[in-house]
């Protein structure tokens, strides 16, 4: 268990102490005599680098971006690696050109740092572990209703589809002191109730019909029988199936039917093996599909169904994908017409019929989610060492699983009592986002929260069970007591990451070009058809800070600044006939 005090602390000594452990137990295949001693020896320079405890100081930027060497001379850990290999014109020269790039931005810039890694035995992929990122952008966080938090815990947030109530189900008596068994909604200002609610525990909230359904492990409250799954309507929840069945953990719409998984193994007293459908002209959940039988068509009972878990049910590319803990497809059905694959926790179901889907190397998938043209499959990391022998984040797409690149760096877990996983995800701000009992090997101290593109992410001391955006905000539920230290309970809401919007214009004529400030964000336009100069940013002591070379067939360049510090910097824009200094505030 990582201590997120302690990575407040000392964040970057902590980060590197991990992933020196981490390479430290693993190796790239085929490491030749040579390779395997220069990765030891600087794995021992890694090793007295973060125990002497003397990092890069990050002077004009915001404290999420990297430097190679610092003013003060001091080496990021691989640069300090290199630097002790005798590779000293390396540093110097990244240094000079490229002081605060990533090293996968390096990586393409300078073939040398491909070079000395494989002399070194080590892969391009774990020199990005070493670097880190550092404390995630400061985010306003704000206690949801009188900040009572909840009694119990919060499994799932969402929105209705007018986005006029957020409903919060889990397993609690009350919250926010509000009384409430196990579901509540929100409208922003105040909390409202579903009946008497639930007696037990709500995974998974769906609208199907246009209406609020409900499933887990629960019975309607003050009644005997379990439920397991129910939907709302006329001032009252309606039971689907009745007995004690087993866990549903999700539900999908597909095909205008009803679709669940989960870890029952009956429905209605009728035998189901983790899968099965709600057959709307029958009244009655069903399993079976059409197969061919001496020339005709018939029902046949149990081909939906897998021999375990189903966590997570995903509608993409027009089927219905099952993620879980499964290995086997319609385990009672032996016909020689249906088609049987071979699965890993992930299968694709087309209506009447199972596709094959490539096969991945999760131990489990846990989480399904649509994300534009890829769906993306969530699972366990390996806690026993740390190591990462199965991605747990990986990306299916054009029928290919891929591994993403936002997953170029372990994570690490916050809570070694709850599995290791992302919950959920989320988009916000033209932002991709993931939740969960995670801590990114990237981001130092932060928590809970995950940006893809590797900034904003959170620093909740505790996992983020549960995350939804509601009315331009972003809303959390989980353990955690506090978050970018501000105490909370458990719930809070936050607009993450929106400021306001300040102008200031410019013109240089000489230039051809005119140019906007917008809070930290750099609109250069050309006047004519191309741009066609450079723009170096100094402080005032006159260190560079950064370069762009803007030679676009291009009438408007936006470039984003908001990685350096509030303060004042020149501006200076040159081209082969002209240059001109300017000093702007950056705030």
């Amino acid at each position: 268990k990582i201590n997120l005090t302690n990575l407040k602390r000392e964040p970057i000594k902590y980060h590197l102490k991990f992933v020196e452990k981490i390479l430290r137990h693993r190796r790239p295949s085929n490491l030749t005599v040579h390779q395997e001693t220069k990765r030891n020896l600087n794995l021992d320079y890694l090793n007295y680098y973060w125990t002497r405890g003397n990092f890069p100081t990050n002077t004009f930027h915001k404290n999420t971006k990297p430097y190679f060497v610092d003013i003060y001379g001091i080496h990021c850990a691989v640069g300090f690696m290199i630097k002790s290999e005798g590779v000293g014109n390396l540093v110097r020269k990244i240094k000079e050109e490229n002081n605060y790039l990533l090293i996968k931005e390096l990586k393409n810039k300078y073939p040398e740092i491909v070079l000395w890694s494989q002399d070194n035995g080590f892969t391009m992929k774990e020199l990005s572990w070493i670097q880190p990122t550092y404390p995630p952008q400061q985010q306003d966080m704000l206690p949801i209703g009188n900040g009572g938090g909840v009694d119990g815990h919060v499994n799932i947030m969402k929105a209705n589809p007018e986005a006029s109530i957020l409903y919060m189900a889990g397993n609690f008596t009350s919250i926010d002191g509000f009384a409430a068994n196990s579901i509540v909604g929100w409208d922003g200002d105040n909390w409202m109730n579903f009946g008497t609610g639930v007696d037990g525990e709500i995974f998974d909230i769906h609208f199907h019909n246009n209406k609020l359904h409900i499933s887990g492990d629960f019975k309607i409250h003050g009644e005997e029988n379990f439920a397991n799954i129910a939907y709302w309507e006329n001032n009252t929840w309606v039971k689907l199936q009745d007995g004690d069945s087993g866990v549903i953990y999700k539900m999908e719409t597909y095909q205008e039917q009803l679709y669940i998984g989960g870890g029952f193994e009956s429905l209605d007293g009728d035998d189901f093996s983790f899968l099965a459908y709600y057959d709307e002209q029958t009244l009655s959940w069903s399993n079976s599909s059409i197969v061919l039988e001496n020339g005709e068509l018939i029902n046949l009972p149990g081909i939906f169904s897998v021999n375990d878990t189903v966590w997570t049910l995903a509608v993409f590319d027009d089927r219905l994908f099952v993620g879980g803990q499964f290995d086997e497809l319609h385990p009672d059905v032996n016909h020689p017409n249906v088609i049987n694959h071979e699965v890993s926790s992930l299968a694709a179901w087309f209506g009447y019929l199972w596709l094959a889907v490539e096969e991945n190397n999760m131990e489990y998938i846990n989480k399904l989610q649509p994300v534009g043209d890829s769906l993306f499959l969530f699972g366990p990391m390996d806690i026993v060492n740390y190591l990462l022998y199965s991605e747990p984040m990986q990306i299916y797409h054009d029928g290919e699983i891929e591994i993403p690149f936002s997953n170029s760096a372990p994570f690490w877990i916050l809570d070694e009592n709850k599995p290791p996983l992302v919950y959920g995800y989320l988009y916000h701000n033209e932002e991709h986002y993931i939740y969960g009992n995670i801590i990114p090997s990237w981001t130092v101290n932060g928590g809970g929260l995950d940006n893809l593109n590797g900034i904003q992410d959170g620093c909740f001391d505790a996992p983020v069970l549960a995350a939804a955006v509601f009315k331009g905000n972003i809303y959390f539920a989980g353990d955690f007591t506090e978050a970018f230290d501000v105490p909370l309970n458990g719930l809070a809401y936050s607009s993450w990451g929106v400021s306001p919007v300040n102008i200031e214009a410019h013109s240089n004529q000489n230039l051809d070009v005119n140019y906007y400030l917008s809070n930290k964000q750099l609109i250069i336009e050309s006047q004519i058809n191309s741009l066609d100069c450079i723009l170096r940013i100094y402080s005032l002591t006159g260190q560079l800070v950064e370069k762009y070379d803007l030679n676009e067939n291009a009438r408007e360049v936006i470039i984003n600044l908001s990685d350096l510090h509030d303060g004042m910097y020149v501006f200076h824009f040159m081209n082969s006939e002209y240059q001109q200094s300017e000093i702007l505030s950056l705030f």
